[in-house]
């Protein structure tokens, strides 16, 4: 067994830069996992605190259940195959499998067994005697692969072996390796900038920006559903076309505008999941489309490029073109708008050649420009829909309700607003009621497309809903936004909420004066306006590996989910109410801690009393570091 878990793990460096930031994966047994993103992401600085050789800041790092953050290298049970082999030169190749095995103590008799089973899964058994110098890169990665096997380690670790061998070789190689962790059954983790190597080895792909995790799925996925416009850039080659667009809906079509250059229909059908918000004011959005996902043909779509260039590559040819209005700057660049088409092997284009284009039927992707985000998701973040408040009333989805008291209060002087519902936000009730256009189905939740109007809005429910129904419903009010324009008026209401407190220690006595001078023990706590929370001794340790003496001058922010703070009549922090807020069916009640607030939910028609005792479950807070930003514990 050799399940690995990386429960937020950050690496700081005392310049305060931040090379791995949050990183949380779980990595099952035998699975292939790698890494990939451009050079200085923190993959290989990730790898190496897997392996042992960098200190990681903050996290947990678990092998089987076991925390081996503080555990040496060489007693994790993982072998690492470096990028430069790191075969010792004056070693044959028998001496160089067995060189580890030896320091370990293992009897020459079960060494000779090792990598008599080594040499045989790598195809090295005529190489033994050889020397590294005398040996070709490919066998000297084998032989680096074999001092990795030979050790039978639970976790194999490999940082961008292949980065040094040539295209024919690296290809062969990659072949072998995928072979080796089929052979072997044992969890590969695997690092490199090589996107080929990415798609064509790991059963799951994690990609890195900048020490920060963009995605993690499977290869297919990655390609097909990427979350951002970073992540689909990276993956696939040539990599993808991204265009400054603007969407107009024309009824039961959208119009990408190229930047007045050319324009291009798709159906509505097939970009419903966008929010409204994108069709409207020209707002700008990037379009992605793979080479491979246009095609050629006669007809006139809207789209038409002048051929710039063309690669013929045997298997396939790769054209590259601009509009007409920017063919005389040949730069192939974004700006430009440069599309790149893959072509069939059986044909040839000419520069200056006219080809019109068409996009194939969900082989697009539409980002936020400024959030570089994905906006055609599986499952959307929220709908739009336009409200119109009257006194103390609301008229939403052609329905006139009362208003809550805090959006009363907020409201008042408005009469328009945009009330942006995610689809978690629609709960059981008979507010409102709309007809059901279609149902998808995701982790034993029905994703409802409501018809309201000419558009959808999107919609959660655990009870099984069929097309053509009407769906009753109420909303969460505490979960919505409302704007005025572009002004946030209404903010949702976070899962969690947080209070600042210290670290202390205190000194136990000892058995005797000696002791208690020279070897004094401590109990540690947490202290927050001035209440104490014991904590255990590892608990401390991890601040003060980070802060040192520090740590006890150090204002630690606790967050705290708000289903973990209850009032109680028998233990907690003492803390008053200032006022309660009233959500329809949620409450709020805005309580004082000595000099801070937060925030406590409250059943419908729970009473709070004025004065009582704030029960935090301290052993649950995450624990944020002030300065550096990140999650200790």
């Amino acid at each position: 067994m050799a399940y690995l878990r990386l429960n937020n793990i950050y690496k700081v460096y005392p310049s305060g830069v931040k090379a791995v930031n949050d990183f949380s994966l779980g990595i099952e047994e035998k699975e292939f996992i790698v890494i990939v993103g451009p050079s200085g992401c923190g993959k290989s600085t990730l790898l190496r605190m897997i392996a042992g050789l960098e200190d990681i800041t903050a996290g947990e790092l678990l092998l089987d259940g076991k925390l081996i953050n503080d555990v040496e290298a060489q007693d994790r049970d993982m072998a690492m195959v470096f990028q430069n082999y790191a075969l010792y030169p004056h070693m044959n190749v028998y001496d160089n499998l067995a060189f580890g095995l030896r320091n370990r103590k293992i009897k020459e008799k079960d060494i000779s067994v090792k990598i008599k089973n080594a040499v045989k899964i790598l195809g090295l058994e005529d190489q033994l005697h050889k020397k590294p110098k005398e040996m070709s890169g490919g066998q000297a990665q084998r032989v680096a692969l074999g001092r990795a096997i030979v050790r039978d380690p639970k976790v194999f670790l490999f940082d961008e072996p292949l980065s040094n061998l040539d295209a024919k070789l690296r290809s062969a190689m990659r072949n072998e390796i995928t072979n080796l962790h089929k052979r072997l059954k044992t969890t590969f983790i695997y690092v490199t900038h090589d996107q080929v190597e990415a798609m064509t080895m790991g059963t799951r792909i994690v990609v890195m920006k900048d020490g920060y995790m963009q995605q993690t799925d499977t290869p297919m996925n990655l390609y097909y559903k990427p979350v951002n416009k970073f992540v689909a850039g990276f993956i696939g080659t040539p990599q993808m076309n991204f265009f400054p667009v603007t969407l107009k809906r024309n009824n039961d079509v959208v119009v990408i505008n190229f930047e007045g250059q050319s324009s291009y229909q798709i159906p509505f059908v097939k970009v419903g999941k966008i929010n409204s918000v994108f069709f409207e004011n020209n707002r700008d959005v990037i379009l992605g489309v793979r080479p491979e996902h246009f095609e050629i043909t006669q007809e006139e779509t809207g789209l038409s490029i002048i051929v710039t260039s063309f690669e013929q590559l045997g298997n396939e040819g790769i054209i590259y073109g601009q509009f007409e209005s920017s063919v005389d700057e040949f730069v192939i660049s974004e700006e430009t708008n440069t599309i790149i088409i893959k072509a069939k092997e059986d044909t040839f284009y000419q520069n200056g050649q006219k080809i019109n284009l068409k996009i194939k039927e969900d082989k697009f992707h539409l980002f936020d420009k400024e959030t570089e985000n994905t906006i055609l998701k599986e499952i959307p973040d929220y709908s739009s829909v336009e409200g119109f408040v009257n006194g103390s009333s609301l008229t939403l989805f052609n329905q006139k309700i009362k208003l809550v008291e805090v959006w009363a209060k907020q409201l008042k002087a408005l009469d328009k607003v945009t009330v942006e519902i995610p689809p978690h936000a629609f709960i059981k009730g008979d507010e409102f009621k709309l007809p059901v256009s279609d149902v998808e189905v995701f982790n034993n939740q029905y994703l409802l497309h409501l018809a309201y109007e000419n558009k959808f809005i999107f919609a959660f429910s655990n009870e099984k809903i069929t097309k053509g129904e009407i769906f009753s419903f109420a909303l969460a009010y505490d979960q919505i936004h409302v704007y005025n324009l572009k002004e946030e008026i209404i903010t949702p209401i976070a899962t969690e909420d947080s209070l600042t407190g210290t670290l202390i220690r205190k000194k136990i006595a000892g058995d005797s004066k000696f002791k208690q001078l020279f070897k004094p023990k401590y109990d540690y706590c947490f202290v927050i306006e001035q209440h104490e929370f014991p904590i255990t001794n590892e608990v401390a340790k991890k601040l003060m590996a980070i802060d040192g003496r520090k740590a006890f001058k150090t204002k630690y922010r606790f967050a705290f989910n708000r289903s973990d703070l209850h009032i109680s009549d028998t233990q907690g922090i003492p803390a008053s109410t200032l006022e309660t807020i009233d959500y329809g069916k949620t409450i709020y009640a805005k309580v004082g801690v000595g000099e801070q607030e937060l925030l406590l939910k409250l059943n419908q028609h729970e009473n709070i009393p004025t004065d009582f005792l704030l029960d935090l479950n301290i052993e649950k807070a995450e624990v944020w570091h002030p300065v550096v930003n990140f999650r200790i514990i």
